[in-house]
C-alpha cells in the first residue's frame, strides 16, 4: 500500500518524504516506467498522489518568500489564486490534449494522459520554483510582491532593469532557467503522449497541430481567467460596462 498524506506521525512523513523524493527521481530520469495506456484505478490515485505531493513541496518552497514579503493581503490572495487557476489550466489544456489525439486514432484513456501529465511534467515544479525563485531574488524590493507569480511578473514595468537595486545577473538566470524547463518539460510531455497514445510520424504531427489549434481557441477563456485574479484592476470585460472616462496620466502610486 502506498504511503498516504492525511497521516502526520513524524515517522509516516519521513517515509512519505522518502518515497516521494524517489519516486520524483525515478520519474525525472525515466517517466516511461510510469506510463500505461489504460492504466487502472490504483494507478491513477497513486499518481495524483505523487501530483499533489509535488505540488505541496514546490508551495512549501516558496511560502516562505511568499508569506514573508511586504506585499498587501491582496498580492498574497493572487499569488494563491494563481496557482489554483493553473492547476485548472493545467487539467483544461490536458483534456484538450487528449481529445485531439483521441480523435485521430490515439489509444490511450484519458487516464493514460493524465498519467503523462503527472509523470512527465509535475516532476519540473520544484525546479520551476528554484528558477522563479532566483529571478524574484534579483527584483527591485518594491517590485518583488509583483513577482510572486507569473501573471504579474509578466506585466513588470519595462524600466525596472534601470533601477540600482535589481540585480540582473539573477533576473536573466533566473528567467533563462525558468523557459528552458518549461521547453524541455514540453517536450517531455510530447514524447511520453506519443508512448502511450501509440502515434507517430504524420499522425502525430496532425495530433500535434491538432491539439495547439485547441489550446489556441481556449487561451483567450485561460486569459481572462487568469486576469480575473491576477489583476487588481477590473478586468476589460467589467470595465467596458462602466462610464468611459477621460485619460488621467497614472500616479507613482498607482504603477507601484
Amino acid at each position: 500500500m502506498l504511503p498516504t498524506l492525511h497521516t502526520f506521525s513524524l515517522h509516516t512523513i519521513a517515509e512519505d518524504v522518502f518515497h516521494y523524493s524517489r519516486e520524483w527521481a525515478n520519474a525525472i530520469s525515466d517517466p516511461r516506467q510510469f506510463l500505461l495506456t489504460v492504466p487502472d484505478e490504483g494507478k491513477i490515485i497513486a499518481g495524483l498522489e505523487f501530483y499533489f505531493a509535488v505540488l505541496i513541496f514546490g508551495f512549501v518552497l516558496q511560502s516562505p518568500f511568499v508569506l514573508g514579503q511586504k506585499a498587501d493581503f491582496g498580492d498574497k490572495a493572487r499569488a494563491v489564486a494563481s496557482s489554483v487557476v493553473g492547476l485548472v489550466s493545467s487539467a483544461v489544456i490536458a483534456m484538450s490534449w487528449h481529445v485531439a489525439f483521441h480523435l485521430l486514432g490515439g489509444h490511450a484513456s484519458f487516464g493514460g494522459t493524465l498519467l503523462v501529465y503527472v509523470y512527465s511534467g509535475a516532476p519540473y515544479i520544484p525546479l520551476l520554483a528554484l528558477a522563479s525563485l532566483i529571478s524574484f531574488a534579483g527584483l527591485p524590493p518594491t517590485l518583488q510582491h509583483k513577482g510572486l507569480n507569473f501573471a504579474t511578473a509578466a506585466v513588470l514595468p519595462p524600466d525596472f532593469a534601470n533601477d540600482p537595486s535589481t540585480r540582473k545577473g539573477f533576473v536573466i538566470f533566473g528567467g533563462l532557467a525558468l523557459y528552458a524547463i518549461i521547453i524541455w518539460s514540453m517536450i517531455v510531455q510530447l514524447r511520453g503522449m506519443k508512448y502511450v497514445h501509440q502515434v507517430s510520424g504524420v499522425r502525430l504531427f496532425f495530433c500535434v497541430v491538432f491539439a495547439l489549434a485547441i489550446t489556441a481557441a481556449e487561451a483567450p477563456f485561460l486569459k481572462e481567467l487568469s486576469a480575473v485574479f491576477n489583476s487588481a484592476e477590473p478586468p476589460p470585460a467589467l470595465n467596458a460596462a462602466q462610464p468611459s472616462a477621460p485619460p488621467v496620466a497614472p500616479s507613482e502610486s498607482a504603477v507601484a
